[in-house]
């Protein structure tokens, strides 16, 4: 019996959703937004990431008939991907010539009702500013 619980402990996945976003051409929307469903593998481990990227991508090919599929984060394993993501594309402030990340701009950006917009994340590392405290408990 204990072995059996274990197995179906370990076996907590979730379903998600998540947006995909496709070109599209011959249309004045350059871009058509969709949504998917697939299993996502529960825990903090590498490999545990690794295998809900690769069930989304499956979706994503079937759904789609595409052949490939770009993952803008660390764990996809395509090279493209962590300079095209969000903690590594840089935007310019044209007022002072400052650059930082998407990912930076984008969490200092957000307003609360308690709080924000937090600009000294702007210059905080982009893996720290997406944890702060504050995103989590200034409100609505």
């Amino acid at each position: 019996m204990q072995q059996t619980q274990n197995s179906v402990d370990q076996r907590q996945d979730i379903v998600e959703h998540r947006p995909v976003f496709m070109p599209r051409t011959n249309s004045d929307n350059l871009v058509k937004t969709d949504m998917v469903r697939f299993e996502r593998h529960v825990g903090f481990a590498s490999r545990q990431k690794k295998k809900s990227i690769n069930d989304m991508h499956q979706v994503i090919r079937k759904k789609y008939g595409f052949n490939h599929v770009l993952e803008l984060s660390s764990k996809s394993g395509n090279k493209l991907s962590f300079p095209l993501s969000p903690l590594s594309l840089k935007l310019t402030n044209e007022q002072d010539g400052q650059q930082y990340s998407v990912e930076n701009a984008f969490q200092s950006s957000m307003v609360f009702e308690d709080g924000g917009p937090y600009t000294d994340l702007l210059s905080a590392p982009p893996r720290q500013a997406r944890k702060d405290e504050r995103l989590m408990t200034s409100g609505n």
